[in-house]
């Protein structure tokens, strides 16, 4: 188990078979899976807060969204799960402030990327590159989230998972 994975509540299952093990986590908020197509605004899955969900971003300029509806002043944590997940990803969390899919970078409210802080030492880094912040919503209403993957590549990738927390 790596060191930068202590953070996320996390064991690697090995079934009879398999040469890799499956990762399984754990959670204390409802968990969902994106299942459905969400690869545009308009196709947003609306989020419950608190909630977990899962997703997949196999091809390289695939774009995940999600809507949540928030009161003027509320705070959201929001973190993303992939690098701590062993998954081949640095993903990149967005804001944006208008839910009918206007979404344009100018109307992006919050931005989280890379979190490279350890909570260690040297002696047992813990620093990761999974995004994680803090959002106070602006005003009442609908906001987009959108994840993807900052490094794609040309080959579709089935292993781009990750998990989002909000």
């Amino acid at each position: 188990r790596l060191a930068e994975q202590a953070g996320v509540p996390t064991f690697a299952f090995y079934t009879t078979g398999c040469d890799s093990p499956v990762t399984l986590g754990l959670s204390d908020n409802p968990v969902g899976v994106a299942f459905q197509k969400n690869d545009s605004p308009s196709t947003a899955i609306l989020l419950g807060v608190p909630s977990e969900t899962a997703g997949q971003l196999s091809q390289s300029r695939r774009r995940d969204w999600y809507a949540i509806d928030a009161r003027g002043g509320e705070v959201f944590y929001l973190e993303a799960t992939g690098h701590r997940l062993a998954s081949p990803v640095d993903l990149d969390v967005s804001i944006h402030g208008d839910a009918v899919g206007n979404i344009a970078d100018g109307n992006i409210l919050a931005r989280f990327q890379d979190n490279s802080q350890g909570a260690a030492d040297i002696r047992f880094p813990a620093s990761h590159l999974d995004p994680s912040g803090r959002w106070v919503a602006p005003r009442d209403g609908r906001f987009l989230v959108s994840v993807r993957n900052l490094i794609g590549g040309i080959e579709d990738d089935s292993r781009r998972v990750y998990s989002l927390s909000v």
